[in-house]
């Protein structure tokens, strides 16, 4: 029943998800887009071991760099104008059914820089009042842990994670795949007490 709900695009979390991308941004020197997209994976995967629900509200998908969340990747790429065309299909659309500005929901929020990869940048100032403290805490144990390390290891490492190794290739990873997780081996330093019996209750009462 969990995975039902929270694999509905249209519930995605956008100003939780522009301002952890403005804050990760500002945080993390050289911000790779495939980095970005495996550090939204652990908050979203931890979350939902620690109390029963993700952040972003993304799909992952299991694509050969990793675990990918779609929504986010696809208004991404929206930012770099010679993939706009080709990713039409994939405009915001109004109630009436016309199609509005084709930019993704990032633009004005975060802007692309290519120096061997594509580099996220912020371009507005991070909301402290979107995100929770709990939330935020997260992502600061993230940054902590993950800052420095290379984008390929963040790669190989949750190639070896059983929500990526226990999902077909190309197909949607479960969330319910995230208590699967070691928490303690992917943030060492992270404090956070939780009783993982009563988020999977939260989680399937979802």
């Amino acid at each position: 029943m969990g995975q039902k709900r929270y694999n509905d695009r249209m519930s995605v979390e956008i100003e939780k998800t522009r301002n952890i991308a403005i804050y990760l941004a500002g945080k993390i020197p050289n911000l790779y887009f495939t980095k970005f997209l495996k550090l939204l994976y652990y908050m979203d995967f931890i979350a939902v071991q620690e109390i029963g629900s993700p952040i972003t509200n993304d799909t992952y998908f299991a694509l050969p760099y990793g675990p990918v969340p779609s929504f986010v990747k696809d208004n991404i790429n929206l930012l770099d104008e010679s993939n706009r065309e080709s990713e039409a299909s994939l405009l915001k659309t109004s109630d009436d059914g016309v199609a509005t500005e084709d930019k993704g929901v990032f633009d004005g929020y975060i802007t692309l820089k290519k120096d061997g990869g594509t580099i996220l940048e912020g371009s507005k100032d991070f909301d402290v009042t979107i995100l929770s403290g709990y939330e935020k805490k997260l992502m600061d144990d993230i940054v902590k842990t993950f800052k420095d390390v290379p984008t390929k290891e963040i790669v190989e490492r949750t190639h070896r994670e059983p929500p990526y190794l226990q999902t077909a290739p190309n197909n949607v990873i479960d969330y319910g795949m995230a208590f699967q997780l070691n928490i303690k081996e992917i943030l060492p330093d992270r404090d956070f007490i939780f009783d993982k019996e009563i988020s999977l209750s939260r989680f399937n009462a979802g």
